[in-house]
């Protein structure tokens, strides 16, 4: 497997941040200098292998001049992404890619193999707070709504599944999964308009919920989507049927595409894309930065 990309310089005054009493825009000037060191085993500049702890010029360096501090590298770690042992995946990850709403199957690639901290981010501006009262009460309407139909219904942490396979483990959480007898129905519950992806993800869920969960196994799903907008109620139903070879194969081949350790799923760096993607440039040095697309002027239509 390739290498991950490290932080870089630019991550030094957010890491300065987390160190008590050394956040100053002195210090980190002094710590970057020092970084140019060159490394005692390869001789590069700004080295940040971390097989090549023997590296010790700078770390004694930093010791002597910052002595409080922890090694270098303890705390230079625990803001980096590590490699995960296995690929894991969500199925919120692979929905998008599934119906072609993005093509950058690397951003998943990369967050399947590894594990990243919140500073490793790009920081969200997304309000939660309206997003998230809204779905509650929609999804204790549809829970009752279920109940009294006979069902038995669990919710959201109940249903979390890992599905571990050969290549990766994939993991997810149904909104609610409702059963009765032989028959059961997966239900997501979401804000704003339709989207394509909204009846892949449920149908991610029909598909590994009864192989994982063994509470479910035998047992055949639909699908239900309860949509809360504005002044009207909207749903999508989707049949047991869905689940055929056609499905089944596009999902698996994804998952196989993006567990691969030998060969890095292929980028597509947009703004579009990157603009909603929260991989940093450290890790991305393609991703498309700029909020405008090109446009160009024409008379002729």
């Amino acid at each position: 497997m390739t290498a991950a990309p490290l932080a870089g310089f630019a991550q030094i005054p957010r890491i300065t941040q987390k160190v008590g009493g050394l956040h100053t825009k002195s210090i980190e000037e002094e710590i970057m200098t020092i970084w140019i060191v060159p490394c005692a085993l390869c001789g590069k500049h700004a080295c940040m292998e971390l097989a090549h702890k023997g590296c010790i010029q700078k770390e004694q360096i930093l010791a002597e001049t910052y002595g409080n501090i922890p090694s270098l590298y303890e705390w230079w770690e625990g803001y980096m992404p590590t490699e995960r042992e296995k690929p894991f995946l969500t199925v919120i990850w692979l929905t998008k890619l599934l119906v072609g709403e993005t093509s950058c199957e690397w951003a998943a690639w990369y967050k399947a193999h590894y594990q990243r901290t919140q500073i490793e981010r790009v920081p969200s501006t997304f309000d939660f707070t309206e997003w998230s009262i809204k779905p509650t009460t929609l999804l204790n309407n549809l829970r009752e709504d279920y109940e009294r139909q006979g069902y038995t219904v669990t919710t959201e942490q109940q249903n979390t599944f890992f599905l571990r396979g050969k290549a990766a483990t994939l993991s997810g959480t149904p909104d609610l999964v409702a059963v009765k007898g032989s028959e059961g129905v997966i239900i997501d519950a979401k804000t704003g308009q339709p989207n394509a992806s909204h009846p892949v993800q449920v149908m991610v869920y029909m598909y590994a919920i009864p192989i994982s969960l063994q509470q479910h196994k035998g047992i055949t799903f639909s699908g239900h989507i309860g949509y809360d907008v504005p002044n009207e109620e909207r749903s999508t139903t989707i049949p047991a049927s869905a689940i055929n070879e056609s499905f089944t194969e596009s999902l698996i081949g994804l998952i196989q595409r993006l567990a691969d350790t030998t060969h890095p799923a292929r980028k597509v760096p947009s703004v579009m894309e990157c603009g909603f993607c929260d991989i940093t440039q450290d890790q991305c040095p393609e991703r498309a930065a700029g909020d405008e697309r090109l446009v160009a002027d024409t008379e002729e239509v």
